[in-house]
């Protein structure tokens, strides 16, 4: 099997039994979103999303929703492409509770293709450490390119590549530059009883410098307005993410 496919088996591996887990019930999810609708969006990206009503937004690999759904109450329309079944149903039950219209296709992101947003949506949000599951930056960013309109904006949230070298999981042995594909786990197979994890597929990951993602973004028709290093916590004063804000031109 190829990148993508390893990474859609793993994908549809009990995601949904892991939200229901993480988050309760898309009911009880909804109804925490539905209390305090201002405060919902992360203050790492408010800023970002200031006025947003009636804006088309694109969440290329937007999971199960919850990011979605909170642009979404702000007044934005949503569309999701992600390849996982487990978390369009998730996202779309969360979505049917908010009485909140989604679109969401189960499709890998590199391949899809859809004419009718071409040049259709005003902001492309990534969030939440996505770049990983892709091989090739410049296709990715290409088709992000070709969805906004002119003027439109790419908010990109992501880990930060140094992670890569401090972190064990990611077996790259202390070399920021290396540039292989790697096995590692699923992202959420720690959350299973030890017995269970045996059974999770892995997934397989690119890990990019700062530099290739920079480079990606910039010679796809983006200019780059701001660029964010975010640490790994308030004790470990480390890059952990990182922000970059760029515009279609």
């Amino acid at each position: 099997m190829n990148q993508s496919e390893i990474n859609k088996d793993a994908w549809n591996h009990r995601a949904y039994e892991y939200w229901n887990m993480r988050n309760d019930s898309p009911k009880a999810y909804a109804d925490k979103l539905r209390k305090d609708t201002d405060q919902n969006l992360r203050q790492k990206y408010r800023k970002y999303f200031q006025n947003i009503t009636g804006k088309k937004i694109l969440n290329p690999l937007g999971s199960n929703g919850r990011q979605a759904a909170r642009l979404a109450l702000l007044g934005a329309e949503l569309t999701i492409i992600d390849i996982s079944e487990d978390n369009s149903k998730w996202a779309k039950d969360l979505f049917r509770e908010l009485d909140i219209h989604l679109e969401y296709h189960v499709n890998d992101f590199s391949s899809f293709e859809n004419p009718d947003y071409n040049s259709n949506f005003d902001i492309t949000f990534c969030e939440g450490g996505i770049l990983h599951y892709f091989s090739d930056l410049d296709r990715f960013f290409q088709k992000i390119n070709s969805y906004l309109k002119l003027g439109g904006e790419l908010i990109l949230n992501d880990f930060h590549p140094y992670r890569k070298i401090h972190n064990p999981d990611y077996g790259t042995k202390g070399d920021y530059f290396f540039d292989e594909l790697i096995t590692a786990p699923l992202a959420y197979e720690y959350a299973f009883e030890e017995s269970d994890q045996k059974d999770f597929p892995k997934c397989l990951l690119r890990l990019f410098t700062i530099s290739e993602i920079i480079t990606a973004i910039a010679k796809n028709n983006f200019q780059i307005l701001e660029m964010q290093e975010l640490p790994l916590n308030k004790e470990n004063k480390i890059p952990g993410e990182f922000i970059i804000r760029a515009r279609k031109v």
